[in-house]
């Protein structure tokens, strides 16, 4: 069975979706379309590499990519936004500057939130109280408005 190529379609007009597993070394990635997996790679943490092989195989798409922020912030987020990409991170509340989100695998700890604001980051126990789990880069008044 031949396969065709995706570096000779312009992919104009349609969706392309990128999961990517984000990690200090290295990058697994997901390529979907709104029908078929198209690509599973993995690669160095590179904006510019991953951006290029987008461009190069699925041409003029309508790019998404997801990841969890997790250690690696916002920094993958921007960049990809430079260059005009949604990037999108799970948030279960944006406000007044912050974002409140979760970790979809933190083994058994108790319930909790994690908290960023630019540099600043944060980690609230929900359960058995709500109380401050770690702070830093946060103003005291800040820390007031997070646990409010």
């Amino acid at each position: 069975m031949k396969s065709e190529s995706t570096k000779l379609r312009d992919f104009s007009g349609q969706n392309i979706y990128v999961g990517m597993d984000v990690h200090h070394k290295s990058w697994k990635v997901h390529i979907y379309s709104d029908e078929f997996e198209l690509k599973s790679l993995s690669q160095e943490p590179d904006v510019n590499r991953l951006y290029n092989y987008l461009d190069s195989h699925y041409k003029n798409a309508n790019y998404h990519l997801a990841y969890e922020a997790g250690f690696s912030g916002f920094w993958i987020q921007r960049a990809f936004a430079a260059k005009g990409i949604n990037c999108i991170m799970p948030t279960v509340l944006s406000e007044n500057g912050f974002r409140f989100f979760f970790y979809s695998n933190e083994g058994a700890e108790p319930e909790h939130v994690h908290v960023e604001k630019g540099d600043a980051i944060g980690k609230v126990w929900l359960v058995p109280v709500v109380k401050i789990a770690y702070i830093q880069g946060f103003t005291t008044n800040e820390v007031r408005q997070i646990m409010e």
